[in-house]
Order: structure tokens, then sequence, then C-alpha cells
């Protein structure tokens, strides 16, 4: 079955990648990833994460930030930190961090904020990069993956527009509502908006 790791980064994830990349080159630079939740982030870091492996490059991570302060002393020599859930962290574990190696801090919003607030963090900050949002073509190459198979051809862009807007083009919520939209699509049914919406419901109602 596909999952969200088989699609393709979108423009926006790839763009924060490569940038990531660039930062990584110096010597114990910091590089802020930063997103909303739901966004990618833990992606981008999982792709960059293969990079560094295909170049036998060691990483420590990915892995949330609290987790890793205690352990960065012991990073092999050379290696990279891949830090997730950064905006969780207190300034003195982030600090940690960044002394041991190159790091990359990924977060929400908040993370600007604690490296703000340490001048011994933002002075070594070297790329900051955000995730965005998808696109509606992002969501639409997104909803063509998952519902080919089941539904060969363009998915009809009235059900790709309703995907995008009710999940805000937050990609974990949009890979939710396709990955129910997919079990209609196999029953031999074309989805309508009101499909869409009454996934969005059930959702709702279970998540609650």
């Amino acid at each position: 079955m596909e999952t969200a790791g088989d699609i393709p980064l979108s423009p926006g994830q790839e763009a924060a990648l490569a940038r990531l990349v660039y930062a990584l080159r110096g010597p114990r630079a910091v590089a802020i990833l930063a997103g909303a939740a739901g966004v990618g982030k833990s992606l981008v870091l999982a792709r960059l994460a293969g990079r560094l492996v295909a170049e036998d490059i060691p990483c420590l991570g990915p892995a949330p930030a609290a987790d890793l302060a205690d352990r960065c002393r012991d990073a092999p020599s050379g290696a990279v930190v891949l830090a997730d859930d950064a905006q969780d962290a207190c300034s003195e574990a982030l600090v940690r961090l960044s002394a041991a190696a190159p790091v990359v801090l990924a977060g929400r919003g908040r993370v600007f904020t604690l490296v703000a607030r340490d001048q011994r963090l933002l002075s070594r900050v070297l790329i900051r990069a955000v995730v965005p949002t998808f696109t509606i073509d992002d969501t639409r190459r997104v909803a063509a993956s998952w519902l080919g198979a089941a539904a060969p051809g363009e998915p009809p862009d009235d059900v790709v527009r309703a995907v995008h807007e009710i999940a805000a083009g937050i990609p974990a919520s949009i890979v939710r509502l396709l990955g129910m939209a997919r079990f209609l699509s196999a029953e031999g049914r074309r989805l309508s908006v009101r499909d869409i919406e009454a996934i969005h419901r059930r959702l709702d109602i279970g998540a609650a």
C-alpha cells in the first residue's frame, strides 16, 4: 500500500531540502526547518537523512530534539544532528545540540523564538527554511497518485479543490482524506464533493 513517504516531495519541500543540504556544508552550522504541523517537516528530515547516509555521512536522528540533547555528546566524528520537534525543547538543550555538530532544528514557528532569544544559537544560524502548505497543484498531483490505480485518469477538479480546501493545504490532512477516498474509488464509485465532505465529517468524529 502506498504511504505518505512514497509520494515525491512537493516543490516547496524540495526547496527546503536543498537549503538544508547547502547549510550543512559548513562546520557546526545551525539550520532551522520550520512549518505548521502536518506540512512535512519530518518527511523532509527523513529524506535528508537518506541523502546523508548515501554520502556516508553519519547522522544522529531524526528524533525529537529533547531526546537527542543527552545523546549528542556521543555523536560520531563528522556527524550531523537532525532534531525534530525543536519547539518542545528548552534553549539549553538546543545549545547542547548545536555545540556537538552541524544541526538541523525542525519545528513549528516557536522554534524561531527560541533561537532568537539565545545569541549562542542565533549567531550560528546559516539557513532558515520554511516548509509551505501545498498549492492546489501539489494536491492535484498527490490525488492523482493516490487515486489513480482505483480511478484511472485525472481526479475531478471539484474533488481536488474540495480536498485542498478542507485540508487547508496541509499534506498530512490531504493524505488522510485521500486514504479514505481511495476505498470509495476502489468500489467503482466516481468520487464527488459530497463524498469528500462526508469523509471529512467522519474523520472529525473519529478524532473527537
